[in-house]
């Protein structure tokens, strides 16, 4: 984060609401969308909308997801009082089994189904229009799951503007980051209504969480450069490069010192978002020829990913893999641990049998950094990384 955003959320901080109504006469502008509401995270995002969406339809209580995606979208649900219902994946695309999908959605007990959640995962697409054609006429609301995936279009439509209502994370490590933070976007005046009514139960950030943002915005703006990221990493508090299942997180509303940071965010995002491209690209090119790498068949050159997902075939070479790189300071990372039916917190272990993809994939994955500190140099230590792990 450069030194000029933080000036920014101080100069916002001081400035009060009229920044963050500015931030969201922005944000409703960009995305052509009627109604903006701006919270504390992606999880508390998705908590607000499935509260309102309960609201609405209180005789509901199922949320379906897919059983590999981030551990913060059964937390919120669970969070919300509402339960988790598991589809497997289809390992080629990272998206639903659409045939087990339809069978969910068909299945005597699809009444309880509140909401289905489709995810961009790491910024690939999912078929949002499938999922819609899938449950209209059902009252089933499409909650659609843009956390990391801001700024990104599939045929000139802005994902998270495609469901009946979408959100985006703005924390650490997203395509556009105010720190901590998250966004909902709807079009629909019912859910808008019951949105704001479920946000006026959040509460306003305190001056010591200011406070502590603005230190660890300057902290990530010293040492996000990865040749020195083994500081910030080293900090308890920050969490870095971890992934929990946390039930008990913060639900606030944005603060004006977060809209002050977001100062100029447009040309930021389209700029972030060029060099993600161009080195997601870059590693299509680069590892199609690879003979123990298997790529994504959805991965395009237009697509911004937040990340870039692989499989590797063996286990022996993914994990050296991990090690190898850790030891350079590479930045290859395992994806989500484990797939959301093995989870403890969840208690479905009945489940297992069903999300089997999903379970493989978790076992499998590794993802690339495609961040604007990647250069020239590193790609030719990632060549020499995969080339000795492949021999």
């Amino acid at each position: 984060m450069p030194m000029k955003s933080i000036i920014n959320g101080l100069r916002g901080w001081i400035r009060g609401i009229s920044e963050i109504e500015r931030f969201r006469k922005e944000l409703k502008a960009y995305h052509a969308i009627e109604h903006v509401f701006l919270v504390s995270s992606g999880k508390a995002a998705l908590y607000l909308i499935l509260k309102a969406l309960k609201s609405l339809q209180p005789d509901r209580d199922e949320v379906v997801v897919p059983a590999f995606t981030c551990y913060s979208v059964p937390s919120a649900i669970m969070r919300a009082g509402l339960r988790v219902r598991l589809c497997d994946i289809d390992p080629e695309t990272l998206d639903f089994d659409y045939t087990l999908l339809e069978e969910i959605i068909k299945s005597d007990t699809s009444e309880r189904i509140l909401s289905l959640i489709p995810t961009h995962l790491f910024g690939l697409p999912s078929d949002v229009a499938r999922v819609r054609r899938l449950i209209t006429g059902t009252g089933i609301k499409l909650v659609e799951d843009a956390a990391q995936s801001m700024g990104a279009k599939v045929k000139g439509q802005f994902l998270g503007t495609l469901g009946d209502v979408g959100f985006f994370s703005l924390g650490r490590g997203k395509a556009f980051s105010t720190v901590e933070g998250g966004i909902v976007l709807t079009s629909n005046t019912h859910i808008a209504t019951a949105l704001k009514e479920e946000l006026s139960q959040f509460r306003e950030y305190r001056v010591p969480e200011i406070i502590g943002l603005a230190l660890q915005s300057i902290i990530l703006s010293i040492f996000m450069d990865p040749r020195f990221f083994w500081f910030p990493k080293s900090l308890p508090f920050l969490n870095l490069g971890e992934t929990h299942f946390e039930r008990h997180f913060p639900l606030k509303k944005l603060s004006a010192f977060q809209a002050g940071v977001s100062r100029e965010w447009q040309d930021s995002l389209e700029k972030i978002s060029s060099i993600r491209k161009r080195n997601s690209a870059g590693w299509t090119e680069e590892l199609k020829r690879s003979e123990f790498l298997n790529q994504f068949k959805v991965i395009e050159t237009a697509i911004p990913l937040l990340r870039y997902p692989l499989l590797v075939r063996q286990s022996d070479q993914r994990w050296a893999l991990l090690k190898a790189s850790e030891a350079r300071g590479l930045g290859v990372m395992q994806a989500y641990p484990e797939s959301l039916d093995r989870l403890d917190e969840l208690a479905q272990k009945d489940h297992c049998a069903c999300c089997l993809n999903a379970h493989a994939v978790a076992q499998q994955m590794i993802t690339l950094p495609v961040h604007g500190y990647v250069s020239r140099m590193d790609c030719q230590k990632f060549r020499e990384l995969f080339a000795l792990v492949e021999t």
